[in-house]
């Protein structure tokens, strides 16, 4: 489908024709969905293109736990690794772990944490998360 009748169509799920879920439209790029309105999901393209990262990490961790992983990221606006550790009950760093050797790019990716000092949400990136000794909100909090 071209870009111009993507952006007409009416609809606002789509079926994705590898994992047969209805998706909405934004989990989409215009260029693999077909005339009878289904196509692959972003995250089943991922797991397709990066099927050798998959199998490296299947030695060490569940499949169902990598491939949950790499959809909620990419249907997430903004994925929180500590929500989805919390979900599956993994440790925060095991999850950290897999996001890291997975190295999924152009994705909001956070860890949530609580600021030390006043309670508030604080988020780190997850490279940052282990590295930070205490967590705060903002710099007036440090």
């Amino acid at each position: 489908m071209n870009k111009e009748k993507f952006l007409k169509l009416k609809i606002n799920t789509i079926k994705c024709r590898d994992c047969e879920r209805n998706l909405d439209i934004k989990n989409f790029a215009y260029n693999t969905i077909h005339e009878d309105n289904t196509g692959i999901c972003r995250s089943c393209q991922w797991i397709k293109l990066h099927n050798d990262k998959i199998e490296e990490l299947k030695k060490e961790y569940s499949e169902n736990l990598i491939i949950d992983l790499i959809r909620y990221i990419y249907e997430s606006d903004e994925a929180d690794l500590r929500y989805f550790a919390n979900l599956y009950r993994v440790d925060i760093k095991t999850i950290i772990d897999i996001n890291s050797f997975l190295k999924i790019g152009n994705k909001k990716i956070i860890v949530k944490d609580i600021c030390e000092y006043c309670g508030k949400d604080a988020e780190y990136p997850p490279s940052a998360y282990f590295t930070t000794r205490h967590h705060y909100c903002s710099h007036e909090c440090y």
